[in-house]
């Protein structure tokens, strides 16, 4: 994963993430009734390439956004 203002790799734990991971955090936002969830899936492989929720509208940082491309399958 990398920052997407900097660029650079993300580090620590939770810097990897896994399609299932993407699936989990758009089940998530449905369960939790977020307030904006938008959901772009890869057209012929069906996974999320990009994912926004907002839970809160009234409350700030609490949003985030995610764009997976140029995936590798980990072996």
């Amino acid at each position: 994963m990398r920052d997407a203002e900097t660029g650079e790799p993300a580090v620590g734990p939770g810097s990897v993430a896994t399609i299932p991971m993407l699936f989990d955090l758009v089940h998530n936002a449905i369960d939790r009734d977020a307030a904006m969830l938008e959901v772009e899936y890869h057209p012929s492989l069906g996974y999320p390439t990009k994912l926004s929720v907002d839970y809160e509208r009234e409350i700030a940082d609490d949003e985030f956004s995610i764009r997976a491309d140029s995936l590798v399958p980990i072996r």
